[in-house]
């Protein structure tokens, strides 16, 4: 096992996704539960013309964890068509509540922490968060690892300081490098830190050695895999945003669906 780098999975990537058999790329309308290791509810996402449009997400002993629900708020205009303005409009998700796993409220209205665990129920990370206009900003997130000791401090959207598994510091003023495994010790992904923020793409992995995904961020082309190789689904990203021609596969490599994401439904799909 390194132990050079800060081991982890980040709160992201490892709250329970893989144990779904849904895959929620492909929901139109309707919900997709998530599950814990040992078999309890994890989470909830409602859909409905494949946007996600409220979230419920769970502790392990079975209280509820947070609520989050997708607001609407108008930023501008799309342009012009026949003479009438298109507005632009943006849709992220704002958190409701959160509680702690007695059943404490901690959060409201966008304002205050929340807590997420990963698949065994233990705690990876708290978001101190605050509302701004329809947005939940995430000003302060501390990462632990499973066995409750700290791992990493981020203020917004920069690492400030972390810490690998075995104590010694790795990432410091924002400048380091951090690696992310699985139980299995298995690679997830490697990460690399200049002033605080990531300084090249990054490549992750399945359990089994497969890689996740090839892609260029903010913009470019992008493809993800299933853990056994076949793509999943390929199209290219626009600051940030899906843009252009999408392609959905399925296991054995069908092509299942298409979708062309244009300037008018940009914002709609936005990695909030």
């Amino acid at each position: 096992m390194c132990t050079n780098g800060l081991q982890m999975i980040s709160c992201k990537e490892s709250i329970a996704t893989h144990y779904s058999t849904v895959d929620p790329d492909m929901v139109t309308s309707g919900f997709v539960n998530y599950y814990f290791m040992n078999g309890g509810l994890h989470s909830v996402e409602y859909y409905e013309n494949r946007i996600l449009e409220k979230k419920k997400v769970y502790h392990k002993n079975g209280k509820k964890s947070y609520v989050e629900r997708r607001v609407m708020e108008e930023i501008g205009s799309a342009g012009m068509i026949d003479g009438y303005n298109v507005p632009l409009y943006v849709f992220p998700l704002q958190l409701v509540a959160a509680w702690d796993t007695i059943g404490q409220k901690i959060a409201k209205d966008g304002n205050g922490l929340v807590m997420e665990t990963d698949t065994s129920g233990n705690v990876l990370c708290l978001k101190k968060i605050k509302k701004v206009n329809v947005y939940t900003i995430t000003q302060e997130l501390q990462g632990f690892y499973r066995n409750g000791n700290f791992m990493f401090q981020k203020n917004g959207d920069r690492i400030i300081y972390a810490k690998n598994i075995d104590g010694d510091t790795v990432i410091r003023n924002g400048n380091g490098f951090f690696i992310s495994q699985f139980s299995n010790d298995s690679l997830f992904a490697h990460f690399i830190y200049h002033n605080g923020m990531i300084a090249n793409n990054v490549q992750y992995y399945y359990p089994n050695g497969q890689k996740q995904n090839a892609v260029d961020l903010p913009e470019g082309k992008c493809v993800y895999f299933y853990d056994n190789g076949q793509i999943r689904l390929s199209g290219e990203w626009l600051k940030g945003n899906k843009y252009g021609e999408w392609n959905w596969y399925n296991k054995k490599g069908a092509l299942v669906e298409r979708k062309v994401y244009t300037e008018f439904n940009l914002f709609r799909d936005r990695m909030f």
